[in-house]
């Protein structure tokens, strides 16, 4: 709750501008700011690659084909190798 400094000085009996030496606002100044943010370098990459992500299409048919090729020769890729295929990928897309 806001209480005008008049109200105060007529309640206490004390001029809060003289005991504070303060001087009394100005209704009229207006307060400037300035907002900004900053986004880190990693969220700069993640944006970057989900912006790539999202303009690829959904199935790949030459990989897909690859995939069964190798699943049909009996092949099962371990999930690091997967995940490092897919990195490369990305990083490739990237250069």
């Amino acid at each position: 709750m806001l209480i005008h400094a008049k109200r105060v000085d007529s309640v206490l009996g004390v001029h809060l501008q003289k005991v504070y030496k303060t001087a009394p606002a100005d209704s009229t100044a207006k307060v400037t700011r300035t907002d900004f943010a900053t986004i880190s370098k990693l969220s700069q990459l993640v944006e970057r690659g989900r912006a790539r992500a999202l303009v690829l299409p959904e199935v790949r048919a030459d990989l897909v084909a690859k995939a069964r090729n190798a699943l049909l020769e009996g092949k099962q890729p371990e999930a690091r190798e997967i995940a490092r295929e897919m990195i490369q990928r990305v990083l490739e897309g990237l250069e």
